[in-house]
């Protein structure tokens, strides 16, 4: 009976370990787990006032073009500054899009590069009080041409 007892005393201890080995795999990957999605934060979305400016059209009269920028900020700490900073950037947007014409707003890629050369305004005034490149896309709620 003790070779018995012997034989269940080994099985008991290796499932135990077995067991806690487990158990230890099973807390170290949800611990990593539950830590890479506490450190990643949610955007925020700051929302401009609509932009209205003329745009030239080769050969023809000038038309009008409406476009509402939508700044995709990386970090709600970093949204004070941009609402600080939104007369410059708005600014330096009115001035970007005035220098565009119908054809090229209307071109194939015309929209994703007029996004590309906003962010790359509105990072310019960013960059210049902190040096953070705390917005991350410029997206349009509007786009108008008329």
């Amino acid at each position: 009976m003790s070779k018995e007892k012997a034989g269940l005393a080994k099985t008991v201890s290796f499932t135990v370990l077995g067991l806690a080995g487990v158990a230890v795999v099973w807390f170290w990957f949800m611990s990593g787990t539950a830590g890479a999605g506490t450190g990643a934060s949610k955007p925020v979305y700051y929302e401009m006032d609509s932009v209205v400016v003329n745009v030239s059209r080769t050969g023809k009269s000038n038309r009008y073009f409406k476009v509402k920028p939508v700044l995709v900020v990386n970090h709600e700490s970093s949204l004070n500054e941009i609402k600080h900073y939104s007369p410059i950037i708005r600014s330096r947007l009115i001035a970007l899009y005035s220098r565009e014409s119908v054809d090229e707003l209307l071109a194939e890629d015309g929209f994703d590069s007029l996004r590309e050369r906003s962010l790359d305004e509105v990072r310019d005034v960013i960059a210049s009080t902190d040096g953070s490149h705390s917005v991350s896309k410029v997206l349009f709620n509007e786009f108008v041409i008329q």
